[in-house]
């Protein structure tokens, strides 16, 4: 299997991905705000589009990556985030498998 037939399977896999990821923030944001108020606050209270801004999308990375869900004592929440780490993870992976490949595929056939 070729270089271009890897990326062409994958180009909808990643956007179904996208979509998926889309729904899951929607869902983490609207249960911090629900049932954790006060860690919505402090986190700037994040949006997926209104309010949406560099410090609000780093604050939910920060809050994923520390797994700062664990002092919130909220179990459903806590599978979501771990879930949203796992699902990162994974596309970040196949996102930049993806670029590296097609760079060194370009510079292979410059060659």
């Amino acid at each position: 299997m070729s270089f271009q037939d890897i990326s062409a399977a994958s180009f909808p896999v990643l956007c179904c991905m996208v979509i998926t990821w889309f729904i899951l923030v929607k869902l983490l944001l609207n249960r911090l705000k629900r049932f954790h108020p006060k860690k919505y606050q402090e986190m700037g209270r994040p949006s997926l589009f209104f309010r949406n801004n560099v410090s609000g999308g780093s604050a939910m990375l920060k809050y994923l990556i520390t797994r700062d869900h664990k002092t919130l004592n909220d179990p459903q929440l806590s599978k979501l985030s771990d879930l949203m780490l796992v699902f990162l993870v994974i596309y970040s992976l196949i996102f930049f498998g993806l670029l590296f490949g097609f760079f060194a595929q370009t510079t292979l056939s410059a060659v």
